[in-house]
Order: C-alpha cells, then sequence, then structure tokens
C-alpha cells in the first residue's frame, strides 16, 4: 500500500516498491473509443532508473483488462512523457470507468514509481487510486495531488453500408447506412455542400457523375473520424473494338461466333446496369508460308524451330508468323560433300560429287596423308616410282566445308594402264634373263623397278613382243617390269635368284 515516503517533488514512494497505481477516467458518452495506450510524466527521481514497469488499463471492478509491454526505466526518462502502448487497443470502452495505471514489480525495500505529481494542484477526491501487483480492491488515495498520468484514446470508425455497385448508371438511387447508430447526428457532404442531415444515419443519393461523399457522426461537438465512399457513375457509352483473327478461328462477340471480317454492332450492359454499343472491326488473317533453301557441312546439324536436321532432303514445319497465325515453312537442306565416292579404273582414281564448286587435293594415306604435290584434278593416277602398292585419299572442298574420302589402294602388281594386255615373263624365276610375252606388237622400253618403287633401270629400244633382256647385274629379289610404248604399258612381277 501506499505510504508517504518523504518525498515531496518528483515522484510516489511505496514501502515495497511494487503494486499499481492509477487514474480513474469516465468516459461517459455513446461515441465508441478505443483506448490505445497509457502516457505517464516522468519524475526527476534518480532512484527510478532500473525500475520495470508496465502500463495497464483496469475496469471499474479493478481487474486488468489490457497492458504494455515491460519497459525499464532509463535516465533518458526522467521529465519526459512515456508512451506506453496497450496490446490490445481496439476495444470499446464508451459509457464505462476504466483506471488508466502503472504496473511496478519490487525491486527495493523502498521503491519510487517514476510517476510525477502535480504537486501544486489540490489533491482530487476518488481520482488516484492503488491497487495490488495483479489488480483487485480499489483503494483511493485522496491525500495526493493528481498523478501525470493519461491515456491516448481513437474514437472508433464509422461503417458505411451501401447497396452501390461497383458501377452505376447515371441518376441511378444509392443508399447508405451508418454504424453504429448511437450518434446523435448524421451528415453527408459532397465537397464542401452539405446534401442531408438526419438522426438515423441513413441516406439515399442520386448521382450523375462519379462523386465522392463524406459522411459524419457526432455527438455535441465529438465527431467521429469522417467516413469517404466513392461512387463510380458510368452514363451511356460507345465502344469500338479491333480484332483480328486467323483464318479458321472464330471470335465470340457477346454469344456469337464470327469467322468472317466485318463490322458487327451489339448493345450490353455495363456493370453498373447501363446500356453500351460496341462496334466490332474484325479481320481474319491469312496464313503464309516460307521457303528456306540451306546447305550445311557434314556433321552439322540445322535446327529449325526446335529441331535438329543433319540429312539432306525437304522438311515442313508449321510455325506462328509476325501476325500470330500459321506459317508453313519448308526447308530445302543440302548437307554438302555427303556423296563423296572415289572411283577405281586401273591406276587412275576419280573423286565425284554432286557439290557444285568443288576443289581436290589428293593426298598419301601411307605418308601420314601428307598432300601430293600438284595433285589438284578431280582424277590422280599415281605412278608406279611412288610405290608398287600405295595408298591414297582424296581431300575435297566445297563452300567452307571439308571432307577426306577413304583411302583407295592402288597395286601396280600385274596391272596395265589399258586392262587389254597381260604381260608374261619366263624363266621366273630366273638367274640371268627373262623372254617377254607382251601382247604389244612393238616394244619401245622397259623399266625395272625395285619392290618399293625406285627405278632400277630404264631401257629405250625397239623390240618385238618376244624378246630377250638381261637381269643378269641385278641383286637377287623381286623386282617388277614394266614394258610399253607412247600409247600403253604393262606390267608384272618377277623373282632374281
Amino acid at each position: 500500500g501506499y505510504v508517504d515516503a518523504g518525498v515531496a517533488t518528483s515522484s510516489v514512494g511505496f514501502n515495497t516498491g511494487q503494486g499499481i497505481l492509477g487514474v480513474r477516467y469516465d468516459i461517459s458518452n455513446n461515441v465508441p473509443v478505443n483506448i490505445k495506450s497509457i502516457e505517464i510524466r516522468v519524475g526527476n527521481n534518480a532512484a527510478s532508473p532500473g525500475n520495470v514497469i508496465k502500463g495497464v488499463l483496469l475496469n471499474s471492478s479493478g481487474t486488468i483488462v489490457d497492458s504494455s509491454l515491460a519497459h525499464t526505466i532509463t535516465t533518458a526518462d526522467l521529465g519526459q512523457t512515456l508512451s506506453l502502448p496497450l496490446l490490445n487497443g481496439n476495444v470499446n470502452y464508451a459509457n464505462q470507468t476504466v483506471f488508466a495505471g502503472i504496473r511496478q514489480t519490487a525491486n527495493a525495500t523502498l521503491g519510487y514509481y517514476p510517476v510525477g505529481l502535480q504537486e501544486k494542484l489540490n489533491p482530487i477526491t476518488d481520482r488516484n487510486m492503488s491497487s495490488g501487483i495483479n489488480g483487485g480492491t480499489i483503494t483511493y488515495q485522496n491525500t495526493l495531488p493528481p498523478f501525470m498520468i493519461m491515456l491516448t484514446t481513437e474514437v472508433r470508425p464509422l461503417l458505411i453500408f451501401s447497396d452501390a455497385a461497383q458501377q452505376e448508371c447515371a441518376g441511378s438511387p444509392v443508399s447508405f447506412d451508418v454504424f453504429p447508430t448511437t450518434f446523435q447526428d448524421y451528415l453527408i457532404y459532397s465537397g464542401t455542400t452539405l446534401l442531408q442531415s438526419n438522426t438515423t444515419g441513413n441516406f439515399i443519393v442520386n448521382p450523375t457523375t462519379t462523386t465522392t461523399y463524406d459522411i459524419l457522426a457526432k455527438n455535441g461537438s465529438c465527431f467521429a473520424p469522417t467516413a469517404t465512399v466513392t461512387v463510380q457513375v458510368v452514363n451511356e457509352f460507345n465502344v469500338a473494338i479491333n480484332e483480328e483473327i486467323c483464318a479458321g478461328d472464330s471470335y465470340n462477340f457477346n454469344g456469337q461466333s464470327l469467322t468472317t471480317a466485318g463490322q458487327y454492332i451489339d448493345t450490353v450492359q455495363s456493370l453498373g446496369g447501363c446500356d453500351s454499343i460496341i462496334t466490332l472491326d474484325l479481320s481474319v488473317l491469312q496464313p503464309s508460308s516460307a521457303i528456306i533453301n540451306e546447305s550445311i557441312c557434314e556433321g552439322d546439324v540445322y535446327t529449325l524451330n526446335g529441331m535438329d536436321y543433319s540429312a539432306s532432303g525437304t522438311y515442313t514445319d508449321v510455325i506462328s508468323n509476325s501476325v500470330g497465325c500459321d506459317s508453313t515453312v519448308t526447308l530445302n537442306l543440302s548437307v554438302l560433300l555427303a556423296d563423296l565416292v572415289v572411283t577405281h579404273t586401273g591406276a587412275t582414281l576419280t573423286a565425284s560429287t554432286t557439290t557444285a564448286g568443288a576443289s581436290y587435293q589428293w593426298v598419301d594415306c601411307l605418308n601420314n596423308n601428307a598432300p601430293i604435290a600438284g595433285e589438284t584434278s578431280q582424277s590422280f593416277t599415281p605412278t608406279v616410282n611412288m610405290g608398287i602398292v600405295g595408298e591414297y585419299a582424296v581431300e575435297v572442298t566445297a563452300s567452307n566445308c571439308i571432307k577426306l574420302s577413304n583411302c583407295s589402294t592402288v597395286d601396280f602388281t600385274g596391272l596395265d594402264n589399258t586392262g587389254l594386255y597381260n604381260l608374261t615373263v619366263y624363266p621366273n624365276p630366273t638367274t640371268s634373263v627373262l623372254r617377254i610375252d607382251s601382247g604389244l606388237s612393238d616394244i619401245g622400253y622397259y623399266s625395272i623397278f625395285n619392290m618399293e618403287g625406285k627405278l632400277i633401270t630404264t631401257v629405250q629400244a625397239n623390240i618385238t613382243n618376244q624378246s630377250v633382256i638381261s637381269v643378269e647385274d641385278l641383286e637377287a629379289g623381286t623386282y617388277l617390269l614394266e614394258v610399253g610404248n607412247k600409247q600403253v604399258s604393262t606390267r608384272t612381277i618377277f623373282t632374281k635368284q
């Protein structure tokens, strides 16, 4: 309970430093009121910092009905107004008696409440109160000047119920019902013009344009917060619509399924029930087509509308064109050098491809595909001195594409450049001489090569198709004999013992 602690200049003292001190407030009108916070003027008592307090709200029976969060007094709070927001500030306390107070727990043998006293004023009977720390019995402190404890209130906003649609036709009646109905007077304004006033809170207006209304309610000079309502007014109006559809599609126009270009007119009601004339200009867009001619290198792909193509051929796809309608795309795709082949006739190799503008370079497969100097024609005839048995390929270039053919083998053993003559030599093997039977009517030369294609000897001579040549000076081994004239030549293998 309260005792005079002998501190008469700043704060109220308690013998235990705990309990509730408060001030009675009588809310005596019908205006809905919310109590939002407790405010105190903190006294300049140096013993107050460190004390923990809460703002509390008690009803007339001393029951705590609302409170703030705990607050620890600091030195900076001394002499200042401290606001303690209530946790539930949305309760209506119209026509009720409440106590706005400060609750403090004990922290010293002799504690002081931080709230200041208006000491120059006389005590007010049954206004200052105290109670236990958990509320309960109210004890009025009639010997003290008024505590500097206040509360912050808020008049609850008005509720407006209306039959107004989202949009109203010009001149249509709109009603407003204002709640609560406990105010003495109700007023409705448009701008600064008072339209109606009554004691019931029921209004009917007939706006011809979009209008904002301010609705007020009061008891004497006490006003509730102004409620503002805007009524959207829609006049009869004309709407022009331009639409496009693709051929084969339809457009739904107020229940009609339209497929033909033209102008269509219909009358509909707006959201507010007002007539509206809608004019539709409908265009029908036609599908389109396109042809794409493309070429790629073998191994590459061409992508069309998300699909990859790697083989020559004609492909079609349907995509949306610039106006959103179907467009048929035809792709003519060529894979360059895909049909490259090398044919072998006698000792001659010939490359062929349908790719235009191709260039050729023959290479030696047995020499790491080294280019053969000067061999850039479509056909290539290796010579025997390139090797009795050789392997050759062609590298073809066209439109930045390069392709290397498979290797082809050229074997000079028994090969003649016409395919018409068979060369026979005997005895084979031999130790000194060879007798020649060539099938040629005259022989202008004969040449002997080792099996690596190296020329051993060439003899220019006019000899008959049946002749004898000396090989006595050759080392033992296998050799290639070539005989011929200016038109043809033929070859065979023999062995020297």
